[in-house]
């Protein structure tokens, strides 16, 4: 029997109804792959066979594409086993929350507190694998995001790593360096300037952005045995303008270096606090991966509605949560 290729299924979760997008989500890429594996084995009927394996005992070797197991597994229901229900809590956090297309989504990487004892969640709850936890929970948590000098530096070299290894590749990992200055004003407005370079040699910054951001919501998930947790948050961006007669409350200096492929954007950023009370060490690493404005996120969750089979939000979701992980790994 000739090996297929098993789509990655998803159970319903929450009141959102299972549709058949998700019940094919790498169907294309299936009916690709499919093909060429008819195409390699008319290719393999022609050569000699070599050690005594035949050709049917050549079909029937399990193989492992991109990680994912080509088989065809049995359940009681006759289907293929769902898989990754953690995958469906992010897909139904952004339905949940992106209802307009100035809504940004991103994960960032951190420590979720237990408020009362003030240690890692992970210590007072028994799960040993990627969990998140309820809404009602958050009430006694705190995420506190930033990871330590060491990380940072390894997820540098490891990031920078694969720009220079998909540099002639048709999908590459792209690089930008920029250092920026938000300034927050009252009333929740900040202000994003950019340090630019003027033709005496001399520096200053510009400022490129004033916006209003309103967090919609927060999905905390632990991750037991990485050097972080996560937390994917759904905000609102608005521009304005600096309220009058105020004055700039704090300001934030960032030397941020951002990687974009695809669907995502991983930022990583050396953080320096001015204007208020902080720590003895004023400066913070910061990990995150945003989903890029350029996967028209609000659109795609409309085609998703609408039972599109264009849709392409569960492949984004994917790619998210998959990113974070390999991200995680030391």
């Amino acid at each position: 029997m000739q090996a297929k290729l098993v789509a990655v299924r998803r159970p319903p979760i929450c009141s959102i109804p299972l549709t058949k997008l998700e019940w094919g989500a790498v169907d294309g890429s299936h009916r690709k792959r499919h093909r060429n594996e008819q195409h390699q084995s008319t290719n393999d009927a022609r050569r000699p066979q070599q050690g005594g394996i035949t050709e049917n005992q050549t079909r029937e070797v399990i193989r492992i594409v991109e990680k994912v197991v080509v088989a065809e597994p049995k359940t009681v229901m006759g289907v293929p086993p769902l898989v990754d229900d953690r995958v469906r809590y992010v897909v139904n956090f952004i339905l949940e929350h992106v209802n307009s297309a100035n809504v940004e989504i991103e994960a960032k990487f951190g420590t979720l507190i237990e408020k009362s004892s003030h240690v890692r969640v992970i210590n007072c709850v028994p799960v040993l694998c990627e969990t998140p936890i309820s809404y009602e929970a958050n009430k006694d948590t705190y995420f506190k995001s930033e990871v330590g000098n060491d990380i940072f530096a390894m997820l540098n070299s490891k990031l920078n790593a694969r720009v220079e290894a998909t540099e002639q590749s048709s999908s590459r990992v792209q690089y930008l360096h920029t250092q920026e200055m938000d300034v927050y004003w009252p009333g929740k407005v900040r202000e994003t300037k950019v340090r630019r370079n003027t033709a005496d040699g001399s520096e200053h910054y510009e400022t490129i952005r004033i916006q209003s951001k309103k967090r919609l919501g927060d999905l905390n998930v632990l991750c037991p045995n990485k050097y972080a947790d996560i937390r994917y948050s759904a905000s609102r961006e608005q521009d304005c303008s600096i309220p009058p007669n105020s004055k700039p409350q704090r300001c934030r200096i960032k030397d941020r270096i951002s990687y974009k492929y695809e669907y995502l954007s991983i930022d990583i950023t050396c953080v320096e606090m001015q204007g208020e009370a902080t720590a003895d060490n004023t400066n913070s690493f910061e990990v995150e991966v945003e989903i890029d404005p350029s996967a028209n996120l609000y659109e795609e969750v409309l085609k998703y509605r609408r039972q599109d089979e264009a849709s392409k939000l569960f492949d984004i979701a994917c790619s998210l949560v998959n990113t974070v992980r390999l991200l995680l790994e030391e």
